[in-house]
């Protein structure tokens, strides 16, 4: 046997003894039967398991993921609140101000005295009740966009989102897809409109104001409401997110509800 070399049952045995830890860089045989007749080496770095990292950061979510899941929640919660059976409903539907959108068309091609008859038939309530269902079907339309756009758009320094309360992260996602927004809208209403149109009650409200203000009046109607309804549900998903930075003990959502409880 050359000089220097031990049995090959030594090397195994050398190779169990040095390896106390299973984080340890194993020695390899070679290795292993040289330690015996080698000078005493320096101690092995403890190496992390491998996936480690990956597995901090699937139970952590970064503040990016934790910004939208906010924004995803805030936003359910706001079309539950808003929509109802018959339209849209409380701060929103105040929000919007229909009433006085309708009397601004009307008063473009009649006077005071046409206005009041439209009122004492019916058929301006009627005409208001048409433009509070619109909007509820448009924001309806508006909820698989809104949220597609939420999984989509950079989130700049999530961290302070997170941090400075209130309803920034609404506010950073309204001047993020607000245009886009709009551009969603416009199209939504036009087409409740006009087909609201082919019913008695609002072909008979249109026909009072004359042939040229019937035929634009879903156009002229949806360029009104677009910055309105893109402003009211902003607001609306901004109340909701106040009520859950309020009181983020009421979130299933464990990882967000430290994320909000911490700041």
């Amino acid at each position: 046997m050359p000089t220097g070399y031990a049995p090959a049952t030594s090397w195994r045995k050398a190779a169990r003894r040095s390896a106390p830890t299973p984080w340890a860089t194993p020695l390899s045989p070679v290795s292993a039967c040289r330690s015996r007749h080698a000078p005493p080496r320096l101690p092995l770095i403890l190496r992390r398991p491998a996936g480690h990292r990956l597995r901090h950061r699937a139970g952590q979510p970064d503040s990016a993921a934790l910004v939208r899941r906010l924004l995803t929640l805030s936003t359910e919660n706001a079309f539950k609140r808003i929509v109802g059976i018959d339209g849209v409903t409380g701060e929103f539907a105040a929000e919007l101000k229909l009433g006085q959108l309708l009397t601004s068309v009307v008063g473009q091609a009649s006077s005071d005295t046409v206005l009041s008859m439209l009122r004492s038939i019916g058929l301006f309530k009627a005409a208001q009740s048409m433009l509070s269902q619109a909007a509820a079907f448009t924001t309806r339309q508006l909820a698989p966009f809104v949220r597609k756009r939420i999984d989509q758009i950079d989130i700049q320094d999530a961290a302070a989102l997170l941090r400075d309360g209130d309803d920034s992260a609404t506010r950073y996602l309204e001047r993020s897809i607000n245009q886009d927004l709009a551009q969603q809208i416009k199209p939504l209403v036009i087409d409740f409109v006009r087909k609201a149109q082919q019913t008695e009650d609002i072909s008979q409200f249109t026909a009072f104001l004359g042939e040229r203000l019937s035929t634009t009046f879903a156009t002229i109607i949806a360029e009104k409401m677009t910055g309105a309804l893109g402003g009211a549900l902003f607001n609306a998903i901004a109340r909701e997110e106040k009520a859950l930075r309020a009181n983020p003990a009421r979130i299933l959502d464990t990882a967000l509800a430290k994320a909000l409880a911490r700041r």
